[in-house]
């Protein structure tokens, strides 16, 4: 299992999610991927995006 990070802090959306997707599709499904964001829109997208796909998904804040 191999971790990833697409830190995407200082973007807007869509390109949080593009990101991430991107590295989705590069990975084994053991792997896991951290996408750093610091505005509430690209939370929100995040999270949408991932009740859509079949993989675990964990949000967390920081500060």
């Amino acid at each position: 299992m191999k971790k990833y990070m697409v830190d995407a802090r200082g973007k807007q959306c869509p390109i949080p999610v593009v990101e991430t997707k991107k590295m989705l599709a590069q990975m084994a499904e053991s792997d896991i991927v951290e996408t750093l964001v610091d505005n509430a829109i690209a939370v929100q997208n995040l999270e949408k995006n991932g009740k859509t796909k079949t993989a675990g998904m964990f949000l967390g804040t920081t500060g």
